[in-house]
């Protein structure tokens, strides 16, 4: 899918490596896995396009063995069906344009800081040093739990652009509207399908 892509190829080009796991791997496979620059660790609560589903407490686990956020991605479940903050994640993300939108209508993204990372444990310089390009803010010292989303906004948002137009989010919103009654029909239809399939030969 589009995050793999964006992993293995995209940003190769801005000099970031990735390493793929597998997510059955156990915990101390994983950890050898894991660099001494390794900066987050990431997973989707339900894989695109296997529907793997995400082991949240040995992933969240690994995470803070190694000082690093755990970001996943929510968009098949969506926040109605999981919240992965409650989960042990630091942040979580969504493609609105799936069930968020839920009419085919946008394209956009949704960053969701959970105000629970570390990020003045020496491995996150951009956060704990001044930077010149907003003022020679420091976040954490200036908005402490707050420094990753403050810092996505007041600085990449504003250098790489990548800011939902505002009709876009009207759309969004009006998704929101019907989102739980979407995905219960959804989750009915689901376990419908699975008592067919699991009582068929």
């Amino acid at each position: 899918g589009g995050t793999h892509t964006l992993f293995s190829t995209t940003l190769k080009k801005f000099g970031i490596d990735v390493t793929f796991v597998d997510p059955e791997e156990n915990e101390e496979d994983i950890l050898k896995r894991c660099r001494n620059n390794t900066k987050a660790i990431f997973g989707e609560t339900i894989g695109n396009p296997q529907l793997n589903v995400l082991d949240f407490e040995k992933f969240s686990k690994i995470a803070k063995k190694i000082n690093v956020p755990f970001i996943v991605d929510n968009t098949i479940a969506t926040p109605y069906l999981c919240n992965p903050l409650k989960l042990g994640a630091n942040i979580v993300v969504h493609s609105a344009t799936k069930y968020i939108d839920g009419h085919a209508t946008t394209v956009g993204g949704i960053i969701i800081d959970g105000g629970n990372f570390n990020w003045n444990n020496g491995k996150f310089k951009e956060f704990t040093e001044a930077d010149p390009s907003y003022h020679g803010i420091n976040y954490v010292e200036t908005f402490n739990d707050g420094a990753y989303i403050v810092k996505a906004r007041v600085q990449l948002l504003r250098d790489l652009g990548v800011c939902v137009s505002p009709f876009n989010a009207f759309l969004f919103s009006l998704g929101l509207e019907t989102l739980h009654l979407r995905m219960e029909r959804h989750s009915e239809n689901a376990l419908k399908l699975a008592k067919f399939l699991e009582s068929h030969e």
